[in-house]
């Protein structure tokens, strides 16, 4: 064997060894670039509700109005400050008057849809009028509902449990509202405290503050008061129940 044969045998193991180090680098640094590579995700629809839609559909705008903006309008209700707004027209907001054979209500429906406005007080969607021969959401319960609070207290039972009923048909501003049927609660004038109850049961959990009195109107005499303070514990808060102790009642045990 030539010398310069011995050399290159030699140096073979060599540039085999730096071969596959060179090799095994350049795998790593590849695999690298394919970790660090961006991962692409499937297209994402955001809706506000279950229905799907398409990206060629824009939202509807948003239009705020501060209560500065409000004052300034110089309007009296929120009926006439919505009448005044760019999104309302042809007859689909109107408001009936006690005169003219309506029931006082008062109805919107942006950009000419009836029925078709979701109205939210406090974030608190508003159920449709409950009212004869309606079915809109009426914008003026929420100045009703101070007046109604008041008139629990009337020295008429009859004006006082139509009143109760009345707040549990609009089942708005629970704030004004849950706090004076709680206080009903322990006004002992017939059907009154039964009102009440029923009422209450109407406004779900925004009547938590309710429920102390709901819990002593179950050990009440009147079956029908305490069947009433079960549904709206039932509706309210139905964990207090079968807790402590505490049990409501069903109809089959009259």
């Amino acid at each position: 064997m030539s010398q310069k044969q011995g050399t290159l045998n030699a140096s073979l193991p060599k540039t085999v060894i730096v071969g596959l180090i060179t090799s095994s680098l350049l795998l790593a640094q590849s695999q690298a670039e394919e970790t660090n590579a961006p991962t692409q995700l499937k297209p994402t629809v955001v809706t506000g509700s279950l229905i799907p839609t398409f990206e060629t559909i824009t939202a509807a705008p948003v239009d705020v109005y501060t209560i500065e903006a409000i004052e300034r309008s110089g309007v009296d209700s929120v009926q006439q400050l919505i009448q005044r707004l760019p999104a309302i027209s042809g007859n689909a907001s109107f408001g009936d008057s006690r005169g003219n054979g309506g029931d006082g209500s008062a109805a919107v429906g942006l950009r000419n849809i009836p029925l078709g406005t979701l109205v939210l007080i406090d974030g608190r969607r508003v159920a449709p009028n409950q009212l004869p021969l309606a079915a809109n959401v009426d914008i003026n319960a929420s100045a009703a509902v101070p007046v109604l609070a008041q008139c629990l207290k009337d020295f008429d039972p009859t004006v006082a449990v139509q009143s109760a009923e009345a707040l549990g048909r609009l089942g708005v501003e629970a704030g004004v509202a849950v706090p004076a049927l709680a206080k009903s609660m322990e006004d002992f004038r017939p059907g009154i405290q039964l009102a009440a109850a029923g009422a209450l049961s109407k406004f779900g959990q925004s009547a938590r503050p309710a429920v102390p009195a709901l819990l002593k109107a179950l050990s009440n005499s009147d079956f029908h008061l305490r069947l009433a303070a079960t549904n709206a514990l039932e509706s309210i808060a139905p964990e207090v129940l079968g807790t402590n102790g505490v049990s409501g009642v069903r109809t089959e045990e009259k």
